[in-house]
């Protein structure tokens, strides 16, 4: 698991070196594996108390809108655009996302 929001402050150089990213490679050190959450929780709080997009995401789900007809495009920003593509197919997987939800 990645911890909690808490664990920043118990453990600052633990964090640090986990989400640094190679100099030469420009993505994950040997040995680490850093990936973006997936869903709608991605980007519904920031820290417990602190929401980001959740009262949208409680807006749009009254009126209907649920995960098969919303969705929450997670992704490393750490990572250059062209690194997101190469480790984790982020746009393709992004650009059929886009087609399927636009075909259903």
């Amino acid at each position: 698991g990645g911890g909690s929001f808490a664990d920043i402050f118990k453990r600052p150089m633990c964090w640090i070196e986990h989400l640094s990213l190679d100099n030469e490679t420009g993505l994950d050190p040997p040995g680490i594996r850093v990936r973006p959450v997936s869903g709608l929780v991605a980007g519904d709080y920031f820290a417990p108390g602190y929401f980001v997009w959740a009262v949208l995401i409680q807006n749009l789900a009254e009126i209907g809108y649920e995960e098969k007809n919303m969705h929450m495009a997670a992704y490393d920003w750490r990572l250059s655009f062209q690194n997101t593509e190469v480790r984790d197919y982020a746009l393709s997987r992004l650009k059929s996302k886009i087609e399927l939800m636009y075909a259903t």
